[in-house]
């Protein structure tokens, strides 16, 4: 079975694929989901399902130390790396001071029987088109919050001030303000509804850029991705 971390929303963030060749490894990239926030509950998963919930959990442990920083600017490599045994070893690394922390998770303690993996494995393909509706609809959410975030963090960090006027500036928080007000108390729109207020957001914010400034969005298609996965 795949095997990944628990990621906002609830969601299984995969770092290593099922039937992958044994010793292996592999390292993502993860950051916070509230401004200052001083640590991350890491924990891991093995499954195929899109909700953590559908898994089975392998443990967790905590990270503690991360500096103070607005959300989503902490950078948390999370590293996986399985041996010949079966014995996984996850590993945290805080990039700014190197903090590191390791977690063991040992097989024989943690293994499901042939039978459980079996019906897994059935119950992620009957589930297949719902789990990726799902995840589809938990990332428009999560892009519109991020996309809100970025403005409101831009404004609060002085980034504007010398490329745009006030009345503009001011524009902009309104609508990141008020992104974020109707997102918190409108949890089960449909995904379309989210792409739209996406759109909409983002297309006010490039407007009003008027290319003075650099924007990165989150397809990859500029140097830096502008959103990571959030713990």
């Amino acid at each position: 079975l795949s095997l990944g971390i628990e990621t906002s929303g609830g969601v299984l963030t995969k770092i290593l694929s099922r039937n992958t060749k044994l010793p292996c490894k592999s390292t993502q990239m993860y950051s916070t989901a509230v401004d200052n926030q001083p640590g991350l509950t890491i924990k891991i998963f093995q499954g195929e399902r899109t909700l953590t919930v559908d898994n089975h959990q392998l443990g967790e442990f905590n990270f503690l130390g991360i500096p103070p920083m607005k959300r989503a600017e902490p950078r948390i490599e999370i590293t996986f790396e399985v041996d010949l045994d079966g014995i996984l070893v996850v590993k945290a690394l805080e990039t700014t001071t190197n903090k590191t922390k390791e977690y063991t998770v040992m097989d024989n303690k943690t293994k499901l029987s042939d039978k459980q993996i079996n019906l897994m494995i059935e119950q992620a393909k009957e589930f297949h088109e719902f789990d990726k509706e799902l995840l589809d609809l938990i990332e428009s959410k999560n892009r519109l919050e991020n996309l809100a975030y970025h403005i409101k963090n831009q404004i609060e960090d002085e980034l504007l001030d010398e490329k745009l006027e006030k009345p503009d500036i001011d524009l902009l928080q309104n609508k990141s303000d008020k992104t974020l007000e109707w997102l918190y108390e409108n949890q089960d729109e449909v995904n379309d509804v989210y792409r739209k207020k996406y759109d909409e957001l983002e297309l006010e914010f490039r407007n009003i850029l008027s290319k003075k400034i650099v924007y990165t969005d989150d397809t990859g298609s500029s140097e830096t991705k502008l959103f990571v996965n959030e713990i």
